[in-house]
């Protein structure tokens, strides 16, 4: 990697595209990805040709946060495109599908962690700094070090620039868009999850009945597990055909009993069923209903809320009562 080159991409580029990178965050990215990518023996082949990195640099984004960005880099792009695909809901980790997508069309495609490595349902990671990363920070900083990478590997800038995201992705696509309008010359933005402070309630709800009990009630993510798995065992044949897939949720008449007894490792208490009756309750307001109760088989949505005294607990009650934009 030359030093030399990358600084002096660095300094032609303008500043509000840059406001947040850092030359030692760059030096990092390219000296690890590059040297990656250029090295015969640290790539591997995917199908339509594409090349898949297997090397993991990361890019700071603070002192004590990170991202992961990953690239497919086909080894001839004559129309040099570049493709930016990112993640859905709270989760993290690399979007290899929709990466993959891209690469088969000869694009040269780049997605980032978002700041972390978990699912969705994962409340763990959401520091007030890996918050910003996940809003924003990402997806930006891939846009930015991912043109200069394209720039470098082809010795030619991209002739055009694509994105592709759903959900949070959709939402991170339009934050990028309204933040920088030339970022992107097309988008594609799916289900964007933008009015986060009318999202937000659902979770709180969650987050609030899990709070309002007492420690022998919450339903963790062991509870939640065995709970799905019941749900399963007595709606899945509804239906007529036993397939593991619950195809008419609303019209199981599910049994709580058959899954309460005193051992929280293999059933619910009498105090996890009640929690469990309440979640699955609709959500109502002094004005009627606000928002018909999750069905049946939703159990994962409920994992939101299993850590209500939580960073992220926290911030979802800051989301709902509008306190808190990313």
């Amino acid at each position: 990697m030359d030093r030399e080159w990358a600084d002096s991409h660095i300094a032609s580029q303008p500043k509000s595209r840059l406001s947040y990178l850092t030359t030692a965050m760059l030096a990092v990215a390219f000296s690890a990805v590059l040297y990656a990518l250029l090295i015969s023996n640290s790539l591997a082949e995917l199908g339509g040709g594409s090349l898949r990195q297997r090397q993991t640099p990361r890019c700071l984004t603070s002192s004590f946060t990170n991202v992961l960005p990953r690239w497919l880099i086909p080894p001839h792009n004559d129309k040099l495109e570049l493709e930016d695909s990112h993640g859905a809901s709270f989760a993290g980790g690399i979007n290899w599908p929709g990466m993959s997508e891209g690469a088969h069309y000869g694009f040269a495609t780049i997605s980032t962690d978002n700041g972390h490595n978990s699912a969705g349902s994962d409340l763990s990671w959401a520091t007030p700094a890996r918050l910003h990363d996940w809003g924003y920070r990402a997806l930006h900083g891939s846009v930015v070090v991912g043109k200069l990478l394209v720039a470098h590997y082809y010795s030619n800038s991209p002739t055009y620039s694509y994105y592709a995201g759903c959900s949070t992705g959709g939402r991170q696509g339009l934050r990028e868009i309204q933040y920088d309008a030339n970022s992107f010359d097309g988008v594609l933005i799916g289900a964007p999850a933008w009015d986060t402070m009318h999202l937000m309630p659902w979770i709180s709800k969650i987050a609030a009945q899990q709070l309002s009990t007492t420690a022998n009630g919450r339903l963790r993510a062991t509870q939640l597990s065995i709970l799905g798995t019941e749900v399963l065992r007595q709606c899945d044949a509804q239906d007529g055909v036993r397939d593991n897939i619950i195809s008419q949720p609303d019209q199981c008449r599910f049994d709580m009993s058959k899954i309460m007894c005193s051992d929280p490792s293999r059933c619910l208490t009498r105090a996890q069923a009640d929690t469990a009756s309440k979640i699955w309750s609709d959500y109502t307001a002094p004005l009627g209903l606000w928002r018909p109760r999750a069905g049946l088989a939703a159990e994962d949505v409920t994992r939101a809320g299993d850590r209500p005294k939580s960073v992220w607990g926290r911030v979802v009650g800051a989301w709902t009562f509008g306190r808190c934009r990313v």
